[in-house]
Formats: C-alpha cells, sequence, structure tokens
C-alpha cells in the first residue's frame, strides 16, 4: 500500500494505524464513490470499529486519507 501525505498526516491524529487499515481493506462491508478517480471503501478494522478508507481507482492500492465512520 502506498499512502498520500495527507493520509500520513491523518492516521496518528485520528488514531489509526497502517493495521486498522490493512483490515478494513480486508473486510470490507461497503463502499460510496468519492471525487473523481476514487472511491471509499468502508471495512472493519483490528478493533472492530468501521474505518472509511479512501483509495485510487483502479488499482486501490494508494491511500488518500482515511476516517472513523462514527
Amino acid at each position: 500500500m502506498e499512502y498520500s501525505h495527507h493520509a500520513r498526516q491523518q492516521m496518528p491524529r485520528r488514531g489509526i494505524t497502517e493495521e486498522d487499515v490493512e483490515w478494513a481493506l480486508k473486510r470490507p462491508y461497503g463502499n460510496r464513490p468519492g471525487e473523481p478517480g476514487t472511491v471509499w471503501i468502508q471495512g472493519y478494522a483490528s478493533g472492530g470499529r468501521i474505518l472509511e478508507v479512501c483509495v485510487k481507482l483502479p488499482e486501490r492500492r494508494f491511500i488518500t486519507t482515511v476516517a472513523w465512520l462514527d
């Protein structure tokens, strides 16, 4: 996975680890469109919380930002 500078800044501020992101992407439960060329994937993080991960299309390997879905 690759992370944007913005994602790297937001992760510690929001208490999100790379492990949380990996778990959420491996255990998705839904998605929604993002800005053009991106999609938000909702998935279960390691602690069971729901995390939203915004990724670039089509490969979904570049993380633009992340946020808890509360």
